[in-house]
């Protein structure tokens, strides 16, 4: 019963992304389970989630920035 705590706004918050299509649904939906399960696992501390977050996007934007967002995607997917 305890998994629904989590499993719940995770599913919410990926439906609330749904104008990133599909994709966007799924990937914002595994990153709120992780960002949660991290919470609780911290014993209900913001910090480690806001942490893991921040490095996340910090990660996120230089491979945009730096176009090697295209280059892993074409390494992964094609």
């Amino acid at each position: 019963m305890e998994g629904w705590r989590l499993l719940l706004p995770a599913l919410a918050f990926g439906l609330a992304h749904s104008y990133q299509g599909v994709a966007g649904m799924i990937s914002t939906g595994l990153v709120g389970l992780i960002l949660g399960a991290l919470f609780i696992g911290a014993g209900g501390n913001l910090w480690l989630p806001i942490l893991v977050h921040g490095v996340a996007n910090s990660i996120g934007i230089t491979l945009i920035f730096t176009n090697a967002d295209r280059l892993l995607g074409t390494l992964l997917f094609h």
